[in-house]
């Protein structure tokens, strides 16, 4: 079986509107604190090729928006912002993660079961990615509301 080629995806219209905007930002903080004397569309052009590994924004593929973003900001002044969009998809993680064992723990289960629900579900003893962390939680919920009702039609 042939392996399927991987396509080339660029950002969209939207994406390079606002990695423009965060840019134009940036060389706005850096000119007026002294920082760069350079004009702005080539300094662009320079640092979104730096950020992106090669690419200028209007040719960056769509994986690297997370990147592109993070450097702007950062050289907007506001790293706070680029670390919370850093550590966002991790931090999601950590807490879906939280929240599966939280559910078990509500549902009864031992972390076998969860893993029974992921080799059924993705053929692997966990998730690998928030989607799939988010179907496991769902799944635990669902187990845990469908315990409770035949609990409560038991008792009747």
């Amino acid at each position: 079986m042939k392996a399927r080629p991987v396509r080339f995806v660029p950002l969209t219209p939207k994406q390079r509107g606002y990695i423009a905007q965060l840019a134009k930002q940036a060389h706005t903080y850096l000119t007026g604190n002294g920082a760069i004397d350079e004009d702005f569309d080539p300094w662009r052009r320079r640092e979104a090729m730096h950020a992106s590994k090669g690419f200028t924004i209007s040719e960056a593929p769509r994986h690297s928006f997370d990147d592109l973003e993070q450097h702007f900001l950062m050289l907007a002044g506001k790293s706070g912002k680029a670390l919370e969009r850093a550590l966002g998809p991790e931090n999601d993680m950590r807490q879906l993660a939280h929240e599966i064992s939280v559910a078990a723990r509500e549902a009864g289960v031992t972390p076998a079961y969860v893993q029974g629900i992921c080799k059924r579900m993705y053929g692997a003893d966990t998730w690998s990615n928030a989607r799939q962390a988010k179907a496991v939680l769902i799944a635990l919920k669902n187990k845990a509301r469908t315990d409770k009702k035949k609990a409560a039609t038991a008792q009747s």
